[in-house]
C-alpha cells in the first residue's frame, strides 16, 4: 500500500508538470508570460529606468494591440513631461517632447475634463476636447479630430486613457497613456486593469531608483565631509 502511493504522487507530480508545461493556457498566464521579464527586470542591480520604461510601452504595445502608448514622469522641477512613446510619427512625438504639466493639470477639470474610470484611471472623450491648440501637432492624424462617433465601442482620434503613476506616499510620479487599438475599439477593462498593474510596477522602479540616487547622494556628502574633516 505504501509502495502504491510513493507511484501515484509520482503520477500526480508528472501529471501536474506535464500540465503546466504543455497544458493550455488561459489568457491571463499568456499575458502574464509577457511581462515576465519585465518583473524580472527589477532585480537588475542597476536599473537603466528609461530603457525599463520604453520596455514596458513596447510590451503593452504589443500585448494589447495599442496604437500609441507614452509614459511620461515628473522631472525635478515638478513639471511632468513624456518621457518615452510607442506607435507615434516622429513628428508628433517631437510634439509631445516639448509639453510640460503642473500636477494641477492631472486632478482640476478645469484644464482637462477628463471622467474618472477608476481610482487611477482617467477616459478623455474626443467629444470634450481635452486637449489645447498647443497640443494639436501631438496627435497622428489630427485632420480625424473632426471624426463624428458611430458607435459606444468606436474610439476615435482625440480619445485616450491616462493611468497615473504613484510612488511613495500616494505621491504622483508620472503617468501612461494609452489612445487607439488596432480594431478601432476602445480598450476593454480588463486591459484598463493591467496598465494599472504596469503603472504600479513603474512606481515601484521609480522608488527604487530615487532611494539608489539618495543613497549615491549620501555616500558622496559623507565622503566630502570625511574629507573635509581630515584636511582641517
Amino acid at each position: 500500500m505504501v509502495q502504491d502511493n510513493y507511484i501515484l504522487r509520482d503520477e500526480v507530480e508528472r501529471k501536474l508538470k506535464l500540465g503546466y508545461l504543455h497544458g493550455q493556457k488561459d489568457q491571463t498566464t499568456k499575458i502574464l508570460d509577457k511581462f515576465r521579464p519585465i518583473l524580472a527586470r527589477l532585480q537588475e542591480q542597476n536599473l537603466e529606468l528609461m530603457d525599463f520604461l520604453q520596455d514596458v510601452a513596447d510590451t503593452a504595445s504589443r500585448q494589447f494591440w495599442l496604437k500609441e502608448v507614452t509614459i511620461g514622469l515628473r522631472d525635478p522641477d515638478d513639471k511632468y513631461r513624456y518621457k518615452v512613446m510607442c506607435g507615434l510619427r516622429p513628428d508628433a512625438w517631437a510634439a509631445h517632447k516639448h509639453l510640460a504639466y503642473t500636477r494641477e493639470e492631472f486632478s482640476d477639470p478645469k484644464y482637462y475634463k477628463g471622467r474618472q474610470m477608476s481610482k487611477h484611471t482617467k477616459i478623455f472623450l474626443a467629444e470634450d476636447k481635452p486637449f489645447t491648440d498647443d497640443e494639436l501637432d501631438t496627435f497622428t492624424r489630427p485632420i480625424l479630430l473632426k471624426a463624428t462617433r458611430t458607435s459606444v465601442d468606436e474610439c476615435i482620434e482625440g480619445d485616450y486613457f491616462d493611468t497615473h503613476i504613484f510612488g511613495e506616499n500616494e505621491q504622483l510620479m508620472g503617468w501612461i497613456e494609452i489612445s487607439g487599438t488596432k480594431d478601432g475599439k476602445f480598450p476593454d477593462p480588463t486591459t484598463v486593469r493591467w496598465i494599472e498593474l504596469l503603472a504600479l510596477i513603474i512606481g515601484i522602479a521609480i522608488t527604487r531608483d530615487d532611494r539608489s540616487g539618495r543613497s549615491e547622494q549620501a555616500k558622496s556628502r559623507l565622503k566630502s565631509a570625511i574629507t573635509f574633516a581630515r584636511n582641517r
